[in-house]
């Protein structure tokens, strides 16, 4: 169980110790992916990732999972087009 994780660097932790790749440098450069928020009270935050294309950023909220330390994708993968939105929609999760 990981209740005590509080910010973006306990969740990169706690996945690490939990035997998963989302944050590890190969995983990131991969998908041209990288963290844009904060960790959200509802244990919410928003990553970037370069879209199919190959020529512009879309963002994608995610949760962490307390119980597993896994990233789960809330809604649709690169769902926005401008950080606000991704933003506010973070915050807005249940």
């Amino acid at each position: 169980m990981y209740s005590n994780v509080t910010t973006i660097a306990d969740v990169r932790a706690a996945n690490r110790a939990a035997g998963y790749y989302f944050f590890s440098r190969a995983t990131c450069k991969f998908f041209g992916s990288s963290v844009v928020s904060i960790l959200y009270k509802n244990r919410c935050f928003v990553t970037r990732e370069l879209g199919y294309d190959l020529t512009r950023y879309y963002y994608t909220v995610r949760r962490f999972d307390p119980h597993t330390a896994k990233i789960e994708t809330v809604g649709e993968f690169q769902a926005y087009d401008n950080l606000t939105a991704a933003r506010e929609a973070a915050k807005a999760v249940k």
